[in-house]
Protein backbone atom coordinates (compact mmCIF):
# COMPACT_ATOMS: atom_id res chain seq x y z
CA UNK A 1 0.00 0.00 0.00
CA UNK A 2 1.33 3.43 -0.85
CA UNK A 3 0.23 7.00 -1.37
CA UNK A 4 0.62 6.74 -5.16
CA UNK A 5 -1.96 3.94 -5.34
CA UNK A 6 -4.46 5.96 -3.39
CA UNK A 7 -3.77 9.06 -5.47
CA UNK A 8 -4.76 7.03 -8.53
CA UNK A 9 -7.94 5.82 -6.88
CA UNK A 10 -9.07 9.31 -6.01
CA UNK A 11 -8.27 10.55 -9.52
CA UNK A 12 -10.60 7.87 -10.85
CA UNK A 13 -13.30 9.44 -8.72
CA UNK A 14 -12.77 12.71 -10.61
CA UNK A 15 -11.34 14.49 -7.60
CA UNK A 16 -7.89 15.89 -6.98
CA UNK A 17 -5.50 14.63 -4.33
CA UNK A 18 -4.04 17.42 -2.23
CA UNK A 19 -1.66 17.33 0.70
CA UNK A 20 -1.97 20.96 1.68
CA UNK A 21 -1.13 21.53 5.34
CA UNK A 22 -2.11 25.16 5.65
CA UNK A 23 -3.27 26.07 9.14
CA UNK A 24 -6.53 27.62 10.20
CA UNK A 25 -7.01 30.20 12.92
CA UNK A 26 -8.64 28.94 16.08
CA UNK A 27 -10.73 32.10 16.08
CA UNK A 28 -12.11 31.65 12.57
CA UNK A 29 -13.73 28.72 10.85
CA UNK A 30 -13.70 28.46 7.02
CA UNK A 31 -17.00 28.43 5.18
CA UNK A 32 -19.02 25.26 4.73
CA UNK A 33 -19.26 23.84 1.23
CA UNK A 34 -22.14 24.66 -1.10
CA UNK A 35 -23.98 21.47 -0.17
CA UNK A 36 -23.74 22.39 3.52
CA UNK A 37 -24.49 26.09 3.44
CA UNK A 38 -27.12 27.55 5.70
CA UNK A 39 -30.13 28.95 3.86
CA UNK A 40 -31.40 32.28 5.10
CA UNK A 41 -34.53 31.85 7.17
CA UNK A 42 -33.85 28.21 8.08
CA UNK A 43 -32.42 26.45 11.14
CA UNK A 44 -31.72 23.24 9.21
CA UNK A 45 -29.30 23.18 6.31
CA UNK A 46 -30.68 22.13 2.92
CA UNK A 47 -28.46 19.17 2.09
CA UNK A 48 -30.37 18.11 -1.01
CA UNK A 49 -27.43 16.37 -2.68
CA UNK A 50 -26.60 14.41 0.46
CA UNK A 51 -30.22 13.42 1.03
CA UNK A 52 -30.55 12.28 -2.57
CA UNK A 53 -27.33 10.26 -2.30
CA UNK A 54 -28.88 8.54 0.72
CA UNK A 55 -32.07 7.65 -1.17
CA UNK A 56 -34.41 10.66 -1.08
CA UNK A 57 -36.17 11.91 -4.21
CA UNK A 58 -35.76 15.50 -5.36
CA UNK A 59 -39.48 16.13 -5.88
CA UNK A 60 -40.27 14.91 -2.37
CA UNK A 61 -37.54 17.07 -0.84
CA UNK A 62 -38.76 20.17 -2.63
CA UNK A 63 -42.39 19.52 -1.71
CA UNK A 64 -41.57 19.03 1.97
CA UNK A 65 -39.43 22.17 2.16
CA UNK A 66 -42.13 24.18 0.40
CA UNK A 67 -44.83 22.99 2.82
CA UNK A 68 -42.65 23.88 5.79
CA UNK A 69 -41.92 27.31 4.37
CA UNK A 70 -45.50 28.19 3.42
CA UNK A 71 -47.41 26.82 6.41
CA UNK A 72 -48.63 29.43 8.86
CA UNK A 73 -48.33 28.69 12.55
CA UNK A 74 -46.62 29.67 15.78
CA UNK A 75 -42.86 29.37 15.42
CA UNK A 76 -40.25 29.12 18.17
CA UNK A 77 -38.28 31.67 16.17
CA UNK A 78 -40.47 33.90 13.94
CA UNK A 79 -37.48 34.45 11.64
CA UNK A 80 -37.00 30.73 10.87
CA UNK A 81 -39.45 28.78 8.70
CA UNK A 82 -38.62 25.36 10.15
CA UNK A 83 -39.45 26.14 13.80
CA UNK A 84 -43.23 25.60 13.90
CA UNK A 85 -43.84 24.34 17.41
CA UNK A 86 -46.95 22.17 17.13
CA UNK A 87 -46.53 18.68 15.72
CA UNK A 88 -48.60 19.01 12.56
CA UNK A 89 -48.50 20.60 9.10
CA UNK A 90 -45.38 22.73 8.64
CA UNK A 91 -43.53 21.20 11.57
CA UNK A 92 -40.10 19.91 10.49
CA UNK A 93 -40.40 16.48 12.08
CA UNK A 94 -44.03 15.99 11.06
CA UNK A 95 -43.50 16.80 7.38
CA UNK A 96 -40.51 14.50 6.96
CA UNK A 97 -42.23 11.71 8.89
CA UNK A 98 -45.21 11.98 6.54
CA UNK A 99 -42.85 11.59 3.58
CA UNK A 100 -41.20 8.60 5.24
CA UNK A 101 -44.49 6.88 6.00
CA UNK A 102 -45.59 7.29 2.38
CA UNK A 103 -42.34 5.69 1.18
CA UNK A 104 -42.88 2.86 3.69
CA UNK A 105 -46.40 2.32 2.39
CA UNK A 106 -45.11 2.20 -1.18
CA UNK A 107 -42.49 -0.36 -0.16
CA UNK A 108 -45.09 -2.60 1.48
CA UNK A 109 -47.37 -2.46 -1.55
CA UNK A 110 -44.71 -3.65 -3.99
CA UNK A 111 -44.67 -7.38 -4.84
CA UNK A 112 -41.51 -8.08 -2.87
CA UNK A 113 -40.35 -11.23 -4.63
CA UNK A 114 -40.45 -9.61 -8.07
CA UNK A 115 -39.37 -6.13 -7.01
CA UNK A 116 -37.02 -6.78 -4.12
CA UNK A 117 -34.42 -4.18 -5.17
CA UNK A 118 -37.09 -1.51 -5.64
CA UNK A 119 -38.70 -2.41 -2.31
CA UNK A 120 -35.37 -2.05 -0.51
CA UNK A 121 -34.84 1.29 -2.26
CA UNK A 122 -38.23 2.55 -1.03
CA UNK A 123 -37.42 1.44 2.52
CA UNK A 124 -34.06 3.18 2.27
CA UNK A 125 -35.84 6.30 1.02
CA UNK A 126 -38.08 6.14 4.08
CA UNK A 127 -35.04 5.80 6.34
CA UNK A 128 -33.62 8.98 4.83
CA UNK A 129 -36.79 10.97 5.50
CA UNK A 130 -37.12 9.63 9.05
CA UNK A 131 -33.52 10.44 9.96
CA UNK A 132 -33.77 13.91 8.40
CA UNK A 133 -36.91 14.37 10.51
CA UNK A 134 -34.98 13.62 13.69
CA UNK A 135 -31.91 15.68 12.71
CA UNK A 136 -29.95 16.99 14.64
CA UNK A 137 -31.13 14.20 16.96
CA UNK A 138 -31.57 16.16 20.17
CA UNK A 139 -33.43 13.36 21.93
CA UNK A 140 -36.76 15.20 21.98
CA UNK A 141 -39.94 13.05 21.98
CA UNK A 142 -40.79 13.66 18.31
CA UNK A 143 -37.15 13.03 17.32
CA UNK A 144 -37.20 9.67 19.09
CA UNK A 145 -40.41 8.64 17.33
CA UNK A 146 -38.87 9.47 13.96
CA UNK A 147 -35.77 7.38 14.71
CA UNK A 148 -37.97 4.49 15.88
CA UNK A 149 -39.62 4.55 12.45
CA UNK A 150 -36.19 4.63 10.80
CA UNK A 151 -35.25 1.49 12.73
CA UNK A 152 -38.49 -0.17 11.62
CA UNK A 153 -37.71 0.66 7.98
CA UNK A 154 -34.10 -0.53 8.30
CA UNK A 155 -35.10 -3.91 9.67
CA UNK A 156 -37.84 -4.28 7.04
CA UNK A 157 -35.24 -3.67 4.32
CA UNK A 158 -32.81 -5.99 6.05
CA UNK A 159 -35.27 -8.87 5.93
CA UNK A 160 -35.21 -8.66 2.14
CA UNK A 161 -31.43 -8.92 1.83
CA UNK A 162 -29.63 -12.13 0.91
CA UNK A 163 -27.47 -11.36 3.93
CA UNK A 164 -29.79 -10.97 6.92
CA UNK A 165 -29.55 -8.18 9.47
CA UNK A 166 -29.88 -8.50 13.23
CA UNK A 167 -30.64 -5.67 15.66
CA UNK A 168 -28.14 -6.79 18.26
CA UNK A 169 -27.72 -5.62 21.85
CA UNK A 170 -24.42 -5.53 23.71
CA UNK A 171 -23.10 -4.18 27.03
CA UNK A 172 -21.27 -0.89 27.39
CA UNK A 173 -20.11 0.44 30.76
CA UNK A 174 -23.01 -0.25 33.16
CA UNK A 175 -25.73 -0.27 30.48
CA UNK A 176 -26.38 -1.59 26.96
CA UNK A 177 -26.69 -0.24 23.44
CA UNK A 178 -27.64 -1.71 20.08
CA UNK A 179 -26.29 -1.98 16.55
CA UNK A 180 -27.06 -3.54 13.17
CA UNK A 181 -25.13 -6.71 12.39
CA UNK A 182 -24.95 -7.96 8.81
CA UNK A 183 -23.30 -11.37 8.97
CA UNK A 184 -22.98 -13.36 5.71
CA UNK A 185 -24.46 -16.81 5.46
CA UNK A 186 -22.07 -19.70 5.70
CA UNK A 187 -19.48 -20.96 8.14
CA UNK A 188 -16.97 -18.16 7.60
CA UNK A 189 -14.98 -16.91 9.30
CA UNK A 190 -15.66 -13.48 7.75
CA UNK A 191 -13.85 -10.15 8.02
CA UNK A 192 -15.83 -7.61 10.05
CA UNK A 193 -16.09 -3.83 9.84
CA UNK A 194 -17.24 -1.91 12.94
CA UNK A 195 -18.55 1.41 11.74
CA UNK A 196 -19.86 4.64 13.28
CA UNK A 197 -20.95 8.05 12.02
CA UNK A 198 -20.65 11.43 13.69
CA UNK A 199 -22.54 13.67 16.08
CA UNK A 200 -25.54 14.28 13.78
CA UNK A 201 -25.89 11.09 11.71
CA UNK A 202 -27.23 7.83 13.12
CA UNK A 203 -26.45 4.23 12.23
CA UNK A 204 -29.73 3.90 10.30
CA UNK A 205 -28.02 5.67 7.39
CA UNK A 206 -25.51 2.83 7.00
CA UNK A 207 -27.65 0.44 4.94
CA UNK A 208 -26.16 1.64 1.65
CA UNK A 209 -22.61 1.12 2.91
CA UNK A 210 -23.35 -2.55 3.38
CA UNK A 211 -25.39 -3.16 0.23
CA UNK A 212 -23.00 -1.24 -2.04
CA UNK A 213 -19.59 -2.12 -0.58
CA UNK A 214 -19.45 -5.03 1.86
CA UNK A 215 -22.18 -7.42 0.73
CA UNK A 216 -20.41 -8.09 -2.57
CA UNK A 217 -17.08 -8.51 -0.76
CA UNK A 218 -18.51 -11.21 1.54
CA UNK A 219 -17.71 -9.12 4.61
CA UNK A 220 -19.67 -8.60 7.83
CA UNK A 221 -20.67 -5.14 9.05
CA UNK A 222 -21.63 -3.92 12.51
CA UNK A 223 -22.90 -0.32 12.53
CA UNK A 224 -23.24 1.47 15.85
CA UNK A 225 -24.20 4.93 17.01
CA UNK A 226 -21.60 7.33 18.28
CA UNK A 227 -21.56 7.82 22.03
CA UNK A 228 -24.32 10.27 22.97
CA UNK A 229 -26.63 9.83 19.95
CA UNK A 230 -29.40 7.51 18.78
CA UNK A 231 -29.52 4.22 20.68
CA UNK A 232 -26.33 5.29 22.48
CA UNK A 233 -27.72 8.66 23.60
CA UNK A 234 -27.65 7.52 27.24
CA UNK A 235 -23.91 6.71 27.17
CA UNK A 236 -21.86 9.72 28.35
CA UNK A 237 -19.57 11.15 25.71
CA UNK A 238 -17.25 12.38 28.45
CA UNK A 239 -16.23 8.77 29.14
CA UNK A 240 -14.45 8.67 25.78
CA UNK A 241 -15.63 9.03 22.20
CA UNK A 242 -14.53 5.45 21.41
CA UNK A 243 -16.53 3.86 24.25
CA UNK A 244 -19.12 2.34 21.91
CA UNK A 245 -16.48 1.18 19.41
CA UNK A 246 -14.58 -0.60 22.19
CA UNK A 247 -17.78 -2.23 23.46
CA UNK A 248 -18.70 -3.30 19.92
CA UNK A 249 -15.26 -4.87 19.48
CA UNK A 250 -15.69 -6.79 22.71
CA UNK A 251 -19.10 -7.98 21.54
CA UNK A 252 -17.58 -9.10 18.24
CA UNK A 253 -15.20 -11.42 20.10
CA UNK A 254 -18.19 -13.64 20.81
CA UNK A 255 -19.18 -13.94 17.15
CA UNK A 256 -17.85 -17.33 16.09
CA UNK A 257 -18.19 -16.71 12.36
CA UNK A 258 -16.06 -13.55 12.51
CA UNK A 259 -12.35 -13.75 11.72
CA UNK A 260 -10.92 -12.07 14.80
CA UNK A 261 -7.68 -11.26 12.95
CA UNK A 262 -9.58 -9.27 10.30
CA UNK A 263 -11.66 -6.77 12.25
CA UNK A 264 -11.59 -3.14 11.04
CA UNK A 265 -12.73 -0.01 12.87
CA UNK A 266 -14.10 2.94 10.86
CA UNK A 267 -15.40 6.33 11.99
CA UNK A 268 -16.62 9.38 10.04
CA UNK A 269 -16.77 13.02 11.27
CA UNK A 270 -17.00 12.91 15.08
CA UNK A 271 -16.80 9.17 14.57
CA UNK A 272 -13.39 9.90 13.04
CA UNK A 273 -12.38 11.28 16.41
CA UNK A 274 -13.65 8.06 17.99
CA UNK A 275 -11.74 5.92 15.49
CA UNK A 276 -8.57 7.92 16.10
CA UNK A 277 -8.96 7.52 19.86
CA UNK A 278 -9.48 3.80 19.32
CA UNK A 279 -6.31 3.71 17.23
CA UNK A 280 -4.32 5.24 20.08
CA UNK A 281 -6.09 3.42 22.89
CA UNK A 282 -6.05 -0.25 21.91
CA UNK A 283 -3.46 -2.92 21.22
CA UNK A 284 -3.92 -3.31 17.49
CA UNK A 285 -1.81 -6.45 17.31
CA UNK A 286 -4.68 -8.29 18.99
CA UNK A 287 -7.53 -5.88 18.37
CA UNK A 288 -7.87 -4.45 14.85
CA UNK A 289 -6.54 -5.23 11.40
CA UNK A 290 -6.90 -1.58 10.41
CA UNK A 291 -8.47 1.73 11.36
CA UNK A 292 -10.02 4.45 9.18
CA UNK A 293 -10.36 7.93 10.66
CA UNK A 294 -12.33 10.06 8.22
CA UNK A 295 -12.64 13.86 8.63
CA UNK A 296 -12.43 13.52 12.39
CA UNK A 297 -11.69 16.60 14.53
CA UNK A 298 -8.79 15.78 16.83
CA UNK A 299 -7.69 18.85 18.77
CA UNK A 300 -7.96 22.45 17.60
CA UNK A 301 -11.74 22.71 17.07
CA UNK A 302 -12.23 21.60 20.66
CA UNK A 303 -10.00 24.43 21.86
CA UNK A 304 -11.92 27.11 19.96
CA UNK A 305 -13.18 30.09 21.98
CA UNK A 306 -16.91 30.92 22.13
CA UNK A 307 -16.72 33.43 19.28
CA UNK A 308 -15.38 30.73 16.94
CA UNK A 309 -18.04 28.24 18.05
CA UNK A 310 -20.73 30.77 17.19
CA UNK A 311 -19.56 30.85 13.55
CA UNK A 312 -20.72 27.24 13.12
CA UNK A 313 -24.31 26.39 12.14
CA UNK A 314 -26.62 26.48 15.16
CA UNK A 315 -27.91 22.95 14.65
CA UNK A 316 -24.34 21.57 14.53
CA UNK A 317 -23.55 23.27 17.82
CA UNK A 318 -26.86 22.12 19.31
CA UNK A 319 -26.02 18.56 18.34
CA UNK A 320 -22.67 18.69 20.15
CA UNK A 321 -24.29 20.32 23.18
CA UNK A 322 -26.89 17.56 23.25
CA UNK A 323 -24.21 14.85 23.19
CA UNK A 324 -22.55 16.57 26.16
CA UNK A 325 -25.78 17.05 28.09
CA UNK A 326 -25.76 20.87 27.98
CA UNK A 327 -28.39 21.58 25.31
CA UNK A 328 -29.74 25.11 25.75
CA UNK A 329 -26.63 26.41 27.47
CA UNK A 330 -24.31 29.10 26.12
CA UNK A 331 -21.33 28.89 23.78
CA UNK A 332 -19.20 29.82 26.79
CA UNK A 333 -20.44 26.73 28.62
CA UNK A 334 -19.65 24.57 25.59
CA UNK A 335 -16.16 26.05 25.19
CA UNK A 336 -15.37 25.10 28.80
CA UNK A 337 -16.24 21.45 28.22
CA UNK A 338 -14.96 20.70 24.72
CA UNK A 339 -11.21 20.69 25.54
CA UNK A 340 -11.73 17.34 27.27
CA UNK A 341 -12.66 15.89 23.84
CA UNK A 342 -9.27 16.83 22.35
CA UNK A 343 -7.06 13.79 21.83
CA UNK A 344 -4.03 15.94 22.45
CA UNK A 345 -5.36 17.16 25.79
CA UNK A 346 -6.09 13.53 26.67
CA UNK A 347 -2.43 12.73 26.07
CA UNK A 348 -2.76 10.77 22.84
CA UNK A 349 -0.20 11.33 20.11
CA UNK A 350 2.66 12.14 22.47
CA UNK A 351 6.07 11.07 21.23
CA UNK A 352 6.61 7.37 21.84
CA UNK A 353 9.54 5.02 21.46
CA UNK A 354 7.66 2.97 18.85
CA UNK A 355 5.04 3.95 16.32
CA UNK A 356 1.67 2.20 16.35
CA UNK A 357 1.76 -0.73 13.88
CA UNK A 358 -1.97 -0.81 13.06
CA UNK A 359 -2.61 0.04 9.37
CA UNK A 360 -4.30 3.44 9.27
CA UNK A 361 -6.18 5.43 6.63
CA UNK A 362 -6.67 9.18 7.13
CA UNK A 363 -9.28 10.64 4.79
CA UNK A 364 -10.53 14.24 4.67
CA UNK A 365 -10.90 17.37 2.53
CA UNK A 366 -8.34 20.16 2.38
CA UNK A 367 -10.83 22.89 3.37
CA UNK A 368 -12.85 21.25 6.11
CA UNK A 369 -14.52 23.80 8.43
CA UNK A 370 -13.99 21.66 11.53
CA UNK A 371 -10.87 19.61 10.72
CA UNK A 372 -7.73 21.73 10.16
CA UNK A 373 -5.29 19.72 8.06
CA UNK A 374 -2.35 20.59 10.25
CA UNK A 375 -3.71 18.61 13.17
CA UNK A 376 -3.93 15.40 11.17
CA UNK A 377 -0.19 15.19 11.81
CA UNK A 378 -1.16 14.06 15.32
CA UNK A 379 -2.35 10.82 13.77
CA UNK A 380 0.00 10.48 10.82
CA UNK A 381 3.19 10.87 12.84
CA UNK A 382 2.08 8.20 15.30
CA UNK A 383 1.43 5.51 12.69
CA UNK A 384 3.91 3.05 11.27
CA UNK A 385 1.73 2.15 8.27
CA UNK A 386 -0.45 5.04 7.08
CA UNK A 387 -2.27 6.07 3.90
CA UNK A 388 -3.53 9.64 3.68
CA UNK A 389 -6.09 10.87 1.16
CA UNK A 390 -7.06 14.56 1.11
CA UNK A 391 -9.67 15.66 -1.42
CA UNK A 392 -9.22 19.11 -2.93
CA UNK A 393 -12.62 20.59 -2.10
CA UNK A 394 -14.45 22.70 0.46
CA UNK A 395 -16.72 21.02 2.98
CA UNK A 396 -16.85 18.79 6.00
CA UNK A 397 -16.11 15.19 4.99
CA UNK A 398 -15.78 13.73 1.49
CA UNK A 399 -19.02 13.11 -0.45
CA UNK A 400 -20.90 9.91 0.37
CA UNK A 401 -20.32 8.26 -3.00
CA UNK A 402 -16.55 8.60 -2.85
CA UNK A 403 -16.04 7.86 0.85
CA UNK A 404 -17.98 4.58 0.66
CA UNK A 405 -15.91 3.46 -2.33
CA UNK A 406 -12.64 4.39 -0.63
CA UNK A 407 -13.60 2.62 2.60
CA UNK A 408 -14.47 -0.57 0.75
CA UNK A 409 -11.41 -0.48 -1.50
CA UNK A 410 -8.92 0.29 1.28
CA UNK A 411 -10.19 -2.53 3.50
CA UNK A 412 -10.21 -4.94 0.55
CA UNK A 413 -6.59 -4.01 -0.18
CA UNK A 414 -5.60 -4.58 3.44
CA UNK A 415 -7.11 -8.04 3.30
CA UNK A 416 -5.34 -8.78 0.01
CA UNK A 417 -1.99 -7.49 1.26
CA UNK A 418 -2.39 -9.34 4.53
Amino acid sequence: MNVKKWSMLVSCCCLTLSVSTSGQSENKMPAFGAAEEMVSGWYHRHERESWMERGARAEVIDAVLQRIKSTKGKRADPELFDTIIAYGPGNWVYEWVQAGELAMQQARELPQRKNRAETIARYNEAITYFTVASWPHLGLPDDKKALALAREAYLAAGRLLDVPVAHVEFPVLDTTTRGYLHLPKGRGPFPLVIFTYGSDVTKENGLGLFTEEFKRRDMALLTVDLTGIGEASHVPLQNGSDTILAAARQFARGLKRVDQTKVFVVGISFGGNAAARYFFNHDAAHDAAGVISMCGPLHRPFMAPPEAVEQLPALTVDGVKSRLGILGQSSEALAKITPQLSLKVQGFGDAAAEKIPTPLLIFSTNQDPVVPLVELDLLEESALHVDKVILDEVGHCPPLWVRQAVIGRWIADQLKDG
